[in-house]
């Protein structure tokens, strides 16, 4: 049986191909070789998400339009693809970014990047909200129905309420507000969400994302923020008594890893016009998060360059998004042993982050999907003692081409989880 094995396929795609039972750990920074449980100063990773924050602006296009995902190996082509929630995304990153460092956002690209959004996907929305549509024609496939996502509008406004006055000419609090309407449109009486609407006025039945209503709770507090207008906070806060109260007999084991929700209650925890029960509830369910999130997270293995992350396939982003949770939620953790834990969990998720980064041209300062890659066997014609291992190799192959993706979802969240780790 061929074995997983963890190289840096970020800056050498021809390293030991032809090795095979191996779980081959490549060291040495010049050649793409890991180093393991780095004691991280600050000038490393500031250094880490200075390429991130470059990469990341070369993707905007003159027109606004991120290069939404490319790949390491030019001659695997990918077919079109957009995604507008994870456009927004990476402009919330870019704000995280000057928020950190200011006077690095430039005001050009990110203006395009926002008018792109305005242009492309914002509609007038009933009486008073405006409708962020993914559309067919814009996720470049040309596939699938028009939908209306919470999400979407959720990350909008997390990402333009902190530029609302730098940008007047392309987006106002009035404008803002009808996002947040309709966001409210979205949410039942007892606070749970509708994920997605069509066309045709009608929510999606049957899938309910992990993380819009997080996402909602955030662009709500945020909104609320810059307007004092009460609706937008008791939208958040019954968001998450909701979550609070229908996850209440789930053990912290089995608790969703929602670092939406984290980053949601850690806003909420820190506004002082909020009923000490009500927070004391929040950070309740907060904290069976946290817990959850700590017991995923891989601190042993024979296989070292996956420890610090949250995956046994080596995928990155989800060792990002929990780490932006944690860093959000951490100042608020009442219990101080679950605050070393969490810690402890932090410290070890960065690492793996900053060895996971792409440190040469062309691909600079970006992540791709995994970090791991299988060895494959020679293609074989297909016969009665051949078809198993067959269909496993395919699905090894399949996977060793998504671990070359680079998305700018990807970058932007481990760029989020780096920068709030700075912050601590």
């Amino acid at each position: 049986m061929k074995a997983l094995r963890s190289i840096n396929i970020l800056n050498d795609l021809n390293i030991a191909r032809s090795l095979s039972f191996v779980f081959i750990i490549t060291s040495l920074l010049a050649t793409g070789i890991y180093i393991f449980h780095l004691q991280n100063t600050r000038d490393e990773i500031d250094e880490a998400i200075e390429r991130a924050d470059n990469y990341l602006n070369e993707q905007i296009s003159t027109a606004g339009k991120f290069i939404y995902r490319r790949h390491i190996d030019h001659n695997i082509h990918l077919q079109p693809d957009y995604n507008i929630l994870r456009h927004l995304g990476a402009i919330y990153s870019l704000v995280m970014m000057n928020d950190y460092r200011p006077g690095s956002m430039d005001d050009i690209k990110v203006a395009s990047s926002i008018r792109f959004i305005k242009e492309n996907t914002f509609e007038k929305f009933h009486d008073n909200g405006i409708a962020i549509w993914t559309t067919s024609r814009l996720t470049a496939n040309g596939e699938g129905a028009d939908l209306m996502k919470l999400g979407s509008a959720g990350v909008a406004l997390i990402s333009l309420v902190p530029l609302v006055d730098r940008f007047p000419d392309i987006i106002s609090r009035d404008l803002l507000k009808q996002i947040g309407n309709t966001i409210i449109y979205f949410q039942k009486p007892d606070g749970e969400f509708h994920s997605i609407m069509y066309r045709d006025g009608s929510f999606g039945k049957g899938w309910k994302s992990l993380f819009y209503p997080g996402q909602a709770t955030f662009g709500l507090f945020e909104l609320f923020r810059i307007t004092q207008e009460k609706k937008f906070l008791d939208a958040a806060i019954k968001s998450l008594l909701y979550l609070e109260s229908s996850r209440k007999n789930i053990s912290s084991e089995d608790m969703p890893a929602d670092h939406w929700s984290l980053i949601a209650s850690a806003k909420i925890l820190g506004y002082d016009g909020v009923d000490n029960e009500i927070k004391q509830r929040i950070l309740s369910h907060a904290e069976k998060v946290v817990r959850s999130i700590i017991s995923l997270q891989i601190k042993q293995s024979r296989y070292e360059s996956l420890i610090g992350g949250f995956s046994l396939k080596g995928e990155i982003t989800p060792t990002s998004t929990k780490v932006e949770g944690l860093n959000a939620i951490y100042p608020y953790l009442s219990d101080r042993e679950l605050m070393r834990q969490t810690k402890s969990c932090m410290d070890l998720a960065i690492d793996f982050i900053l060895r996971s980064q792409i440190r040469k041209a062309p691909f600079q300062g970006a992540w791709t999907r995994a970090m791991t890659r299988y060895d494959i066997g020679p293609d074989k014609m297909a016969n009665q003692i051949d078809m198993a291992e067959d269909l496993i190799d395919r699905k090894r192959r399949e996977h060793n081409e998504a671990a070359g993706v680079i998305r700018i979802d990807y970058v932007q969240h481990a760029l989020s989880a780096l920068i709030g780790y700075q912050q601590l």
